[in-house]
């Protein structure tokens, strides 16, 4: 009696329990994405959405859809607040508080008013508001840790992420690293090699540079030292660290300038934008260039502790706003507010040919040949009634591609052709080389490279429709080098396409 009534009981709960999963979806977090005509309609579990694209788990696989138009029904259904497009900034408080908010407030893309600012620790943005992109702001540099634990896009300026990725990697501004001494020291000009010895510890007195027989007091700024990337290339083997026992920290850069400024034995190696009135020292080469920090100098990539600070982008997707804001960071109005902030643009500056006078006589004293003397007379009669821009581009180490600061200057010339810049000006692409090879091997490699820096500026439609009154290249070899041409360095740098214009 009692096994019966047990086994009475057990039959009717399952058959109660069957009864309540049918009346369910075939899975409880299912979805059911179709167009408003339900024309399409695909069920499954959402696997990833923002702004643009939803990406669904169906029984016949992953596929993802574009967003626009589409409906979407089911208790999993991505709410309003889910929906907003949100990335963050995170680096040094003096690029993320001051140019990222000026730059919303001036963006021609989104408009200011569809793009909401926040900090760590702020009330929820107010949906309400339907605003197209939420931006967070870290001002400070992340650990690795701290990197991998933030759930939405963010983009670092200044600083390596935890994973480095070459092509996720842009540049957005340029910077040159300035030695400074005390005003009463009488060496003229620190050479390369010499910067680097005194980073190491290998040079502790001024006696070794021409000066007075006393000791090196070197003198840097905390955030030079808390980036990986914000570093000149030249002296990738000699970036001090906290525990280097011949090094003064400073907790800011007017901190180190002060101590400079009162102690005679003191060098200091400062950010040229951050200078204020310390007397810098040119830097020299070993085959006895000489270079002073300027906004040319440094933009072209002539002086020798030039670096750029880097963007980052995320390994995920970006959504549709926010590439559409990032895309502004190149316009002449996000360039303009870098400089404005203090900060070396990737914007273009000129000079007129009378500048070039250095390097003609560097020239000068490297021909050995009337052709060669020649040749220097042909440059100088092509470029003499036009002014050189900063904007010059290299290339990568395959010698193929063009590397990270001139696929960046590339796209700013680019917005600044659109946007009328040089409408009334003809623009002179001028190709370079090592000094490897013979000169006519040379030629053909500096007009090449010209062209394909003019085919990366514009599109190949664009190109067929080009007045050749506009646009002209030129190719002028080994002639007017910038660098020395006895290391692999200087020849990659010499390797280049200079960009002129002619009124």
């Amino acid at each position: 009696m009692n096994l019966s009534v047990s086994k009475l009981l057990r039959v009717l709960s399952i058959f109660m329990a069957l009864n309540y999963v049918a009346a369910l979806p075939v899975n409880a977090q299912d979805v059911t994405v179709s167009t408003e005509n339900k024309s399409l309609s695909i069920t499954g579990k959402i696997l990833f959405f923002n702004d643009e694209y939803i990406r669904l788990q169906t029984p016949q696989g992953p596929i993802t859809l574009h967003a626009d138009g589409l409906m979407c029904e089911g208790y999993n259904c991505p709410k309003p607040e889910q929906r907003l497009a949100r990335i963050g900034f995170a680096g040094p408080s003096n690029l993320v508080s001051s140019f990222v908010p000026e730059l919303v407030d001036s963006t021609v893309a989104l408009g200011g008013e569809n793009v909401k600012i926040s900090e760590p620790g702020d009330d929820p943005i107010d949906v309400s508001q339907t605003p197209a992109l939420e931006i967070t702001l870290t001002n400070r540099a992340l650990t690795p840790d701290q990197q991998t634990s933030v759930r939405q896009p963010t983009l670092f300026i200044g600083q390596t992420p935890h994973t480095q990725n070459e092509h996720r990697r842009s540049v957005i501004a340029n910077e040159g690293l300035v030695p400074i001494v005390n005003p009463t020291n009488p060496v003229e000009s620190i050479s390369v090699e010499m910067v680097r010895k005194i980073m190491r510890g290998q040079v502790t007195n001024w006696k070794k540079l021409g000066g007075q027989d006393i000791p090196i007091s070197l003198h840097l700024p905390k955030r030079i030292l808390q980036s990986q990337t914000d570093w000149p290339r030249m002296l990738s083997d000699a970036q001090p660290t906290k525990s280097d026992t011949h090094l003064v920290i400073s907790e800011t850069i007017e901190q180190v300038e002060d101590l400079v400024d009162q102690d005679e034995n003191a060098i200091g190696f400062i950010p040229y934008s951050s200078m204020k009135n310390s007397q810098g020292l040119p830097i020299t080469t070993q085959c006895n260039l000489m270079f002073h920090a300027d906004y040319f100098t440094i933009k072209s990539g002539e002086y020798p502790l030039t670096y750029q600070y880097h963007l980052f982008r995320p390994a995920k997707r970006l959504p549709r706003t926010a590439r559409a804001f990032l895309a502004e960071i190149y316009s002449p109005i996000s360039q303009s507010i870098l400089e404005k902030q203090g900060y070396l643009s990737l914007w273009p500056t000129a000079r007129s040919f009378s500048y070039q006078g250095d390097r003609l006589a560097y020239a000068l004293q490297n021909i050995s040949t009337k052709e060669g003397l020649g040749y220097l007379q042909d440059m100088v009669g092509a470029l003499s009634n036009a002014r050189r821009l900063s904007m010059t581009f290299r290339f990568d180490s395959t010698g193929r591609k063009l590397d990270l600061a001139s696929t960046a200057q590339a796209r700013v010339l680019r917005q600044a052709i659109q946007s009328g810049v040089y409408d009334d000006q003809q623009l002179i692409f001028a190709g370079f080389a090592d000094n490897r090879g013979d000169h006519a091997s040379n030629q053909t490699l500096s007009l090449a490279r010209a062209n394909q820096v003019l085919r990366q500026v514009f599109t190949d439609t664009l190109i067929e429709d080009l007045d050749p009154d506009r646009v002209a290249e030129m190719a002028f070899g080994e002639i007017a080098p910038v660098a020395c041409n006895d290391t692999e360095h200087g020849q990659a740098l010499n390797r280049r396409v200079e960009l002129w214009v002619r009124d």
